[in-house]
């Protein structure tokens, strides 16, 4: 019942003035307060399991769900208006030679590439990641329209996520804990809450999608990439280029051989 309550809560119709239930809490405990008698935003980050924290300013629960979620730094954005895009995933990093690797556990929004190395923080997927993250991105479209650290973030995933095996290499890799039915069930989520989102032209990933383009893009690794991905993926796929191979090296080796006892009897004949 209390992930119902918790659920319920973070719906951004259901939101009331923070200031309004913290005003109501004071009033409610004033006369049995004391220096060590938790703050309505500390039982609030409680309840929400979210680290202790002394913001200001808490439009609502959802405000301050999204909160705890940005970096305390802020970020540069770039000045020029970009198409919000990537065409690579996740299987085409993974096969390009991109190593993913579960950054440290805090805002979910720090995610590095340096070095052919891609940091992605873990997330927990289950029941309600949907609604939860549907929420935020309504209220960033309404408050935040030029700062939208979430619908970039989501986006970020909607570009890296397309198929369950991209979901497959983000679970081996510890950077998603999937507690729903299915990888299927993860690519469509991810899929699906970008589809109907009209986005403002500025993205603070942008670096990172040029990044990324510019790493599998560079030299051959988009065809060693569809090589392996091609070839490598089962074992039976190898075993077949392998007596592929074989076969033409025989085929190669038999013709030569043909070569060269034609030139052998012509010269015997002379």
């Amino acid at each position: 019942m209390l992930v119902e309550v918790r659920r319920d809560m973070q719906l951004i119709e259901n939101q009331l003035p923070f200031n309004i239930l913290e005003f109501l809490y004071n009033s409610a405990f004033e006369h049995i307060r004391e220096s060590s008698w938790p703050s309505f935003l500390e039982i609030t980050c409680k309840f929400f399991g979210l680290p202790k924290s002394s913001m200001q300013g808490i439009k609502h629960f959802v405000d301050l769900l999204r909160t705890s979620l940005i970096p305390l730094s802020s970020r540069p954005m770039p000045e020029e208006e970009q198409k919000l895009q990537s065409r690579v995933n996740v299987t085409d990093l993974h096969w390009a030679g991109v190593k993913f690797v579960a950054g440290r556990d805090g805002s979910l929004l720090d995610i590095e590439f340096t070095e052919g190395t891609l940091k992605i923080p873990p997330l927990n997927l289950d029941d309600v990641t949907e609604s939860f993250f549907r929420n935020l991105m309504v209220f960033e479209q309404c408050h935040y329209y030029f700062d939208p650290y979430i619908i970039d973030y989501i986006a970020l995933l909607h570009f890296l996520i397309n198929t369950p095996e991209d979901v497959e290499i983000l679970v081996q890799k510890g950077i998603i804990k999937n507690w729903l039915a299915s990888n299927e069930e993860v690519s469509s989520l991810f899929n699906s809450m970008l589809r109907v989102k009209k986005f403002p032209g500025h993205s603070y990933n942008s670096t990172l999608y040029e990044k990324l383009n510019e790493y599998y893009y560079t030299g051959c690794r988009p065809h060693w990439a569809l090589f392996k991905h091609r070839y490598f993926r089962h074992p039976w796929a190898v075993m077949s280029l392998i007596s592929a191979t074989v076969l033409l090296l025989l085929t190669i080796i038999q013709a030569i051989s043909g070569v060269l006892s034609n030139v052998q009897s012509s010269s015997d004949s002379h």
